[in-house]
């Protein structure tokens, strides 16, 4: 069991001690629920109820003032502390990156957060991290109950309740933003000049690498460890594309990195570590298989999409719009 599951146990195990022991059930920063609430495999407006239900929770703990997270835990009853098995599985979502396509359809600005699973007592437990947002107010776009539908909800906890938030405490929200530093945050960057195309294989099957210089830095407030990098992207604009290009996007091939030397390494064997306010910049190889003829990636303005991946599966996405250099 790794330190962070021996931590989110702890916070588990903590919570139902107190609930067994007569204490009241939740905070503020946490809240409980029995098992998965129904988020797709029916028609009609009961689907949109439960969802709702569900992500005005949710979107409520990512509403908090001050700089602390929240937790959803399901898999606890809060009436006597007992767990019950409730893994992913039962939410009807194939995994977590369904869970967020859900979340960013139907709510306003990004939520941070991490999901996880840990066992007690031979019960799968599944909590959500929340951590404090930058981006609040979150709204919910449309909040559905059994008499009502209502757009633009702004939930806020209030004690144990949950209400639309008033104009003073949006207010607040908007202020509490620069309190706000999260746990991990990264920022990436394209050196300018620093991207090429370069071409080799034959002329039917294109061989075409883009080399890089990334620049990582770290604006959070734990170090942030990246095991994966990957670059996808699309042409979007050459003389030749309409006469040359028969397939877009490109497909990457693989990732590999090097930093002021000749030497290649994984990420995923040699980890990029980013201290908190610590930059760190490498040049990076990314290979491209294609049948088109190379001519149609010179002089092209691309799209670049950087996707970095941390230690905990955290994705952090830059886009940028680049004129790419050719060979």
């Amino acid at each position: 069991m790794t330190d962070k599951e021996l931590e989110l146990k702890k916070i588990v195990l903590n919570i139902s001690n107190k609930i067994k022991a007569g204490g009241e059930p939740e905070n503020p920063r946490i809240e409980l629920k029995r098992q998965w609430p129904v988020l797709t495999g029916i028609k009609g407006n009961d689907l949109n109820i439960s969802i709702s239900k569900f992500l005005k929770e949710f979107v409520a703990l990512a509403n908090f003032y001050g700089p602390w997270k929240g937790y959803l835990i399901i898999g606890i009853d809060e009436k006597n502390g007992n767990f019950f098995n409730s893994p992913f599985s039962k939410s009807g979502l194939r995994d977590s990156s369904d869970f967020s396509k859900m979340v960013s359809s139907k709510v306003d600005g990004q939520i941070p957060f991490l999901y996880d699973q840990i066992q007690i007592e031979d019960k799968i437990i599944s909590i959500f991290e929340i951590e404090p947002s930058i981006e609040k107010p979150h709204i919910l776009l449309d909040y559905h109950t059994k008499n009502n539908h209502e757009k633009n909800y702004i939930p806020v906890k209030y004690g144990s309740d949950i209400k639309n938030a008033s104009k003073s405490e949006i207010d607040l929200m908007y202020y509490d933003r620069g309190n706000v530093i999260p746990e991990y945050k990264l920022d990436t960057n394209f050196i300018e000049g620093s991207y090429y195309i370069r071409h080799g294989g034959t002329s039917t099957i294109m061989s075409h690498y883009v080399e890089m210089t990334i620049i990582f830095e770290n604006d959070g407030r734990k170090p942030i460890t990246i095991k994966e990098v990957a670059l996808s992207y699309e042409l979007i604009g050459s003389k030749f594309i309409e006469e040359y290009c028969d397939e877009s996007p490109f497909l990457l091939e693989q990732y590999l990195f090097k930093i002021s030397t000749n030497d290649r390494y994984s990420l995923n064997h040699n980890p990029l570590i980013i201290k908190p306010g610590e930059a760190k910049s490498i040049t990076g190889r990314f290979n491209i298989r294609t049948q088109s003829n190379y001519k149609c990636l010179r002089n092209g303005t691309f799209t670049f999409f950087l996707i970095s991946k941390d230690i905990f599966d955290k994705k952090y996405v830059s886009r940028q719009l680049l004129k790419v250099i050719p060979w």
